[in-house]
């Protein structure tokens, strides 16, 4: 594999989608709620208490979108260092990466990435930042993978789809 550290505008973009969420026409059953995820692997959560659990629970929003884009630059910088070891990333860390990272919104784009360009944006990130051993037990993975859960509820069809398959769903499909 290789890596190489996203623009910093793509880490604003998964930054900016996680506190507005995606863009677009709102309904009651696609409405954006406050986006929340867990610092840890889903394997540890059922050994914490709920105290415990309060302490990895993250919820996004303008205040914290600085610190959020500071570990996804911090996570993507560790796995470029990571991978080309033997260089130490020289030159292929932009300074902003070691740098305080501030949220810079991005302007509305027209049309507004659709969805499955925000699942390709997600896969992208992970694929640059995924090069550290441990890459699924990082508060960034965790990120990543509760970001992408939220957004498939967001793609066309998605409410209107079997929430079970039984025999009366698959006669209607005969």
């Amino acid at each position: 594999m290789s890596a190489w550290m996203v623009d910093k505008r793509h880490v604003d973009l998964l930054v900016q989608v996680a506190v507005e969420g995606p863009h677009g026409p709102i309904t009651p059953s696609n409405a954006w709620h406050p986006f929340r995820y867990f610092m840890v692997p889903a394997r540890m959560l059922r050994e914490m208490t709920l105290a415990e659990l309060k302490k990895v629970e993250r919820e996004v929003d303008l205040y914290g979108a600085d610190a959020l884009g500071q570990m996804l630059a911090a996570q993507n910088a560790a796995s470029v260092r990571y991978r080309y070891e033997d260089a130490d990333g020289r030159g292929m860390v932009p300074s902003w990466a070691d740098a305080f990272y501030e949220y810079t919104p991005i302007p509305p784009l027209d049309p507004s990435p659709t969805v499955v360009e925000l699942l390709c944006a997600i896969d992208c990130y992970e694929y640059q930042a995924c090069e550290t051993p441990g890459w699924p037990d990082t508060e960034a993975f965790q990120f990543c993978e509760a970001l992408r859960k939220g957004l498939i509820r967001h793609l066309p069809g998605y409410h209107e789809a079997p929430w079970g398959w039984d025999p009366e769903e698959i006669n209607k499909r005969r």
